[in-house]
């Protein structure tokens, strides 16, 4: 889940997905880079 913790701004990476969840324009770099592997 590397590329889930590019997009947290946070050193807690423990729930990285969640975050994104939260944070509607961090979710859209988040999606970005799950697309881009």
């Amino acid at each position: 889940m590397l590329e889930l913790q590019g997009c947290v701004s946070t050193s807690h990476t423990l729930a990285p997905v969640h975050t994104c969840t939260f944070m509607p324009r961090a979710s859209v770099n988040c999606y970005s880079r799950m697309l881009d592997l």
